[in-house]
């Protein structure tokens, strides 16, 4: 059996990983040791709103200001970045095309998506991996997931992370960047059994919730939808008339908001809030397991569910998806090719997208 060792491939050390969201920009600073990424530091710093959005850089003085601050602040010297980011304006589609020729794969799938998209690709960088290739009885084919990223904010990136002093050398989405890093586990929290599972993680981002899934440990569907974190401290405002900061504050304070509580303590009412946006995203992402099921004529079930993310450090959020579901829900808290210094005050949860940025295909 290959170790850790054998996967990862040989990336340059030290490198700076940075997640931009629309709440906060996320560094981890580490490198590579004998197969695991060592985490030398997270760093988590709040963005003023409106800064950041969609992955549109509204402000770059400030934001790589910023950066370069915290990284003086915290003594990291090394110069690489790789960047990973969000946004519904990027383009992701499944598409089939023959695979008779593997050299001109990237070419088809581009041109399979250009015909049924209003958009002139020559805007984007187009991108694709093989999900899964087969074989019908005249020929065979590849499914593939191609992903276009607009220049315009590829752009925006680059010239933000070089004013902050670093060198921009890798910018990859996050539904790419979370498919390198589960790929390459041998374990999660512990565990080795979502290998021969279908399974589905579940990203609570700020702006955005992301459901990914894998099967027997390949990335194999993904899909973005277009709520947050956000819609949640807004419900809070609006339950109990909390100012925003306290509502961000107060979600995280909950004992147990798998717990329903009629009474109007302050704690309750903020309970219900999250359990009344909360039901509604279940509700879709509901919408998209029975979508990816009938894909397949309903022979492939979610069998688990990972959360991360935030939202995801809610007390209680497990039980509460998990009763929803009617599956095995956890958060990811720890994964096999990843060392992480407990002393710092952050959690693996909080920065999967980050740490998978590092890997390369």
């Amino acid at each position: 059996m290959q170790g850790q060792k054998d996967k990862v491939k040989k990336i340059n050390k030290k490198i700076v990983a940075l997640e931009m969201g629309g709440h906060s920009m996320k560094i981890v600073y580490g490198d590579v040791h004998k197969g695991q990424l060592i985490i030398k530091d997270i760093i988590i710093e709040s963005i003023p709103n409106g800064l950041y959005s969609d992955g549109e850089i509204k402000d770059i003085e400030w934001l790589s200001k910023n950066l370069k601050s915290l990284l003086k602040k915290h003594h990291i010297r090394s110069s690489k970045c790789f960047c990973t980011t969000d946004s519904g304006q990027i383009i992701t589609r499944d598409v089939k095309v023959p695979s008779v020729n593997k050299e001109n794969l990237q070419e088809i799938a581009k041109f399979e998506v250009e015909q049924f998209l209003p958009v002139d690709m020559e805007n984007y960088s187009v991108q694709s991996i093989i999900l899964e290739e087969m074989r019908t009885s005249s020929s065979p084919f590849a499914e593939m997931l191609v992903t276009a990223v607009p220049k315009r904010m590829i752009k925006q990136h680059e010239a933000f992370i070089d004013k902050a002093g670093l060198k921009p050398l890798v910018l990859d989405t996050q539904a790419n960047t979370l498919g390198k890093l589960i790929e390459n586990q041998d374990r999660i929290n512990g565990k080795s059994s979502f290998k021969n599972l279908t399974v589905a993680f579940i990203d609570f981002g700020y702006e955005k919730v992301r459901v990914s899934i894998f099967k027997h440990g390949k990335f194999r569907f993904q899909r973005l939808l277009n709520f947050g974190a956000k819609d949640i401290d807004q419900a809070i405002v609006e339950f109990t008339e909390l100012s925003l900061d306290e509502a961000k504050v107060r979600k995280q304070e909950i004992h147990d908001i798998s717990q329903y509580s009629i009474d109007e303590s302050m704690e309750s009412r903020i309970a219900r809030a999250i359990q009344s946006v909360l039901d509604q995203w279940l509700d879709e992402i509901t919408k998209i397991f029975r979508y990816y099921s009938s894909r397949s004529n309903n022979s492939e079930q979610i069998d688990q569910i990972y959360l991360y993310g935030g939202i995801s450090k809610i007390n209680g959020i497990e039980a509460y998806v998990q009763n929803r579901f009617n599956l095995p829900v956890e958060r990811v808290k720890d994964i096999s090719s990843v060392s992480l210094n407990k002393n710092g005050q952050h959690e693996l949860a909080e920065v999967l997208n980050a740490l998978g940025v590092m890997y390369r295909r």
